[in-house]
């Protein structure tokens, strides 16, 4: 519509991310989590095995492809309980592998 592609701030909602040393570790938590959360439900066709949850290079590499087509801001669900370790290691394990 004429705009300028550069001046637009594209924002993708990812969905819970978790990170722990083995995927398994962390699909384990994810479904703890939703399990402590009344039963919550996976976004509509998804599952724990669909998240971005692992070790903080899994997690890097599948957070990356959304930079690669111009997004700059990934919003990332973190449900209650507040998973600090998640938290901790995405500021400062995740967040550099992405540059």
């Amino acid at each position: 519509m004429g705009r300028d592609e550069s001046e637009i701030e594209r924002t993708a909602n990812i969905g819970p991310i978790i990170i722990r040393d083995t995927v398994e570790e962390a699909q384990r938590a994810l479904v703890d989590i939703f399990q402590h959360n009344g039963g919550a439900k996976m976004w509509a066709g998804r599952s724990p095995a669909d998240q971005p949850v692992g070790p903080p290079e899994v997690v890097a590499e599948a957070l990356a492809p959304y930079l690669g087509i111009g997004y700059r801001h990934l919003v990332v669900g973190l449900p209650s309980p507040y998973d600090e370790e998640t938290m901790a290691r995405l500021a400062q394990e995740v967040r550099p592998l992405l540059g």
